[in-house]
């Protein structure tokens, strides 16, 4: 039995995930809570720009990413947040 493993990528804007010139006054963003069973697994997102998680939890992602990227004023960051 195969189990089918859905990715998200990411956009590589920053090699080095808290830049210093890192943004932190938004008018809007969408913040979303990660809970990784791997240390090695957020490293490897970090270093890859890529998150996968289960079916559902990449519809949401991968909706939330498509709505932040088409909103045309001002586009909203996402953020993942690690626990």
């Amino acid at each position: 039995m195969y189990k089918t493993v859905y990715c998200v990528n990411f956009p590589q804007e920053h090699e080095e995930p808290n830049n210093h010139d890192f943004v932190t006054d938004y008018n809007d963003a969408k913040l979303f809570i990660i809970k990784s069973y791997s240390e090695d697994n957020v490293h490897k997102s970090i270093k890859y720009n890529v998150w996968t998680s289960t079916s559902n939890g990449n519809k949401k992602l991968d909706a939330a990413y498509r709505e932040a990227k088409d909103e045309k004023e001002q586009p909203c960051p996402v953020f993942l947040l690690f626990s």
